[in-house]
């Protein structure tokens, strides 16, 4: 879609004819971008992509691709890349270069192209592509064909408006009556109207003024982020053009830099993105039926309005792998021979289960109607029974699923769900990426982003005057960890907390024994978890805490580590997780003699009993709250539970990601909550 998206650009830019004669003159500045050598071109009045292209020989689509924001129109002392291609043409092109003299779209052709190919790429049939190159026997390498014009009916729509590329003799006037809206409502809309309208510009234009007959299209802008490494001679300038990012929303991004910047500098790139999804008009169907247009007029969205007294009956689906099929082969009939449960794979989420269903009892005693589904899924790889499962005619009517656990059947059961509108929830993964393209998944685990970043605010909020020092073993260890630390600690550029870091690897002891405070309590964050370096370091921490106020904030794995624990207490050592449990809290108490009651087991943090009463409480307390429009309100709702802490956060292309994490401390022999 994205490439049928940038050749009608293509297609719409070539129509520009060209009103004067500009002398236009070629770059000497070179730079790399991904391997690829590009000129450095500062666009004067008067230019256009195909004087700009003609200069430098390459094609239209060649230079828009390089230059995907080119599509708004060209501005005076805009700076765009142009590809380096070699000065010598491959043999035969020159000739076919006189064929390619009328005006229209031409591509050239690469390797192992094909017509076939050709034709998908630009959305036409084949036979209109080789009839408009009936010269050509056979496609060769660097040779230019010409490609059909592409019809004009299909229309993009940002928002509520349509796209409308102007052509000649078109007038803001004429356009408004197009259009049935008036010159004022087109400027307003388009604000870059004030200089003159100009053959090309893309105009929004009210979606109420589309023709019928359009294909309609939504255009939804996303942001992703990129790290970048600077190299040896990088400068601002050169970073913010190999990404096609403005200057200012990369110093925005990377408050910690001051615009100055270093080899090994990581830098956070923020970059929009385009998606063109299908659109229906919200007057004309639902759920495959027309409506009246007077009715909808009615109709007005309230996401997170409470209901005050809800008795509508809620289906949930609980998809965890149980294995039933190996049941039948625990024998217990000789109990002297009886292995542990650990040693069978059926029992391995069966604490999810049971602290679900403690869950869902525990809301149907708070008035809640809730029906809950339990299936056997696969575990591992298999799909058989989660298709088994998904085919059931029960399943299309469910208002939440809950599982699985395993990557290959979450995978079916999304898209089951995307296409149903039923929010399913992800219990185990850390992936960002399953939440991509499909709003309805709720990503329970933090990844390790969201917990650096949430450690990195919790160091903001409970120590801002301290003296914090991120020590790393060597420039490569945790480089991602450390920048998103440093990130969170500098995101208020008018407040920003002060912090020193050292490299072990260079500086030494010695390093971390300078950056220490002698009157302000210092807040040591370690990055590393290598046994040669560790003890010794903590150690030594501990020895100079006798005279100085020291904290220490380790990594999670630091817990599985022989560490000596005297020290871990005499540095008051911080830890951060996804999961804690307060054992001495009255709510953890409670689930406990309940689990015991019912199960007559004990309730294992490792064995998920404490997550899966976490997930369905939490989210059957929301559905309850808010009904089936939950998820637009679940941002606003923070959760501390038995183990886990939940506060989501909508992703920039997908569904919805937890954030929270828990840090703790060692004091006095017990693990004591901070957050």
């Amino acid at each position: 879609m994205k490439i049928f998206q940038r050749i009608l650009i293509v297609i719409l830019l070539f129509a520009q004819p060209v009103f004067a004669q500009v002398q236009s003159q070629r770059s000497d500045i070179i730079e790399n971008y991904k391997g690829q050598s590009y000129y450095m071109h500062f666009v004067r009045e008067g230019e256009t992509v195909q004087s700009i292209a003609k200069l430098y020989g390459v094609t239209n689509v060649e230079l828009l691709e390089a230059n995907p924001e080119m599509a708004a129109g060209l501005r005076p002392d805009h700076v765009i890349r142009v590809p380096v291609k070699a000065e010598k043409r491959r043999e035969g092109i020159e000739a076919q270069d006189a064929v390619v003299q009328q005006p229209g779209l031409f591509h050239e052709v690469l390797p192992r192209e094909t017509w076939y190919g050709i034709a998908r790429m630009y959305k036409i049939p084949v036979k209109d592509l080789i009839n408009a190159n009936a010269q050509v026997d056979t496609l060769k390498i660097g040779m230019k064909i010409r490609i059909p014009e592409v019809s004009g009916k299909s229309q993009v729509i940002t928002g509520n408006y349509a796209e409308h590329t102007v052509k000649p003799q078109e007038t803001l006037y004429s356009l408004s009556k197009r259009y049935s809206t008036t010159t004022d409502e087109l400027l307003r809309l388009n604000p870059f109207l004030s200089d003159g309208l100009k053959v090309g510009q893309i105009l929004m234009v009210p979606i109420s003024a589309v023709g019928g007959d359009a294909e309609l299209k939504i255009q939804v802008t996303d942001t992703s982020y990129f790290q970048h490494k600077v190299e040896k001679k990088e400068t601002l300038y050169s970073i913010s053009k190999m990404y096609g990012v403005d200057q200012t929303v990369i110093l925005k991004a990377n408050p910690q830099i001051n615009g100055s910047l270093k080899k090994g500098d990581i830098l956070i790139i923020p970059k929009e993105f385009k998606e063109v999804k299908a659109y229906t008009r919200s007057d004309t169907v639902i759920l495959g039926r027309k409506i009246d247009q007077a009715a909808n007029e009615s109709i007005r969205k309230e996401p997170c309005s409470e209901i005050r007294k809800n008795n509508n009956e809620y289906n949930v689906a609980l998809l965890v792998p149980l294995q039933l099929e190996l049941v039948d082969s625990i024998r217990v009939t000789d109990p002297s021979g009886l292995k542990s449960a650990n040693e069978y794979s059926a029992f391995d989420f069966i604490q999810f289960y049971e602290g679900t269903v403690i869950a869902a009892d525990s809301m149907a005693r708070k008035g809640m109607n809730v029906k809950l589904h339990v299936f056997d899924a696969d575990y591992g790889s298999d799909t058989h029974k989660t298709r088994k499962v998904l085919s059931r005619p029960e399943m299309a009517g469910m208002d939440l699923i809950i599982g699985p656990f395993f990557s290959e059947s979450f995978a079916l059961v999304s898209s089951f769900a995307r296409e149903h509108k039923i929010p399913v929830i992800n219990p185990l993964s850390r992936r960002t990426e399953i939440t991509k393209g499909n709003e309805y998944i709720v990503k329970m685990q933090p990844s390790g982003w969201a917990q650096y970043n949430s450690l990195g605010k919790y160091l903001v909020s409970a120590h801002h005057n301290d003296n914090i020092v991120l020590v790393r073993r060597n420039e490569d260890e945790n480089s991602g960890m450390a920048q998103v630390i440093k990130s969170a600690l500098l995101a208020d550029s008018t407040n920003p907390v002060h912090f020193k870091e050292v490299i072990y690897s260079s500086k030494g002891w010695n390093g971390i024994v300078k950056s220490l405070s002698t009157t302000a309590p210092n807040i040591v964050v370690i990055m590393t978890a290598d046994k040669a370096v560790l003890p010794a370091l903590l150690r030594d921490l501990s020895a100079k805490a006798d005279g100085q106020n020291i904290s220490v904030v380790g990594l999670a794995e630091w817990e599985e580590m022989e560490l000596d624990y005297n020290y871990l207490i005499k540095l008051n050592a911080h830890f951060f997780k996804p999961w804690f449990v307060d054992y001495q809290s009255p709510a953890a108490k409670n689930f406990i003699k309940e689990y015991r009651d019912r199960y007559a087991g004990e309730p294992e943090v490792e064995k998920y009993a404490y997550l899966g009463y976490d997930a369905t409480l939490f989210f059957l307390q929301s559905i309850y709250k808010y009904g089936n429009g939950f998820l637009n309100c679940i941002e606003s709702q923070s959760y501390n539970g038995l183990s886990s802490d939940f506060q989501f956060i909508k992703t920039s292309n997908g569904g919805f990601e937890n954030f929270g994490t828990s840090v703790f401390k060692y004091t006095e022999f017990k693990r004591e909550k901070l957050n």
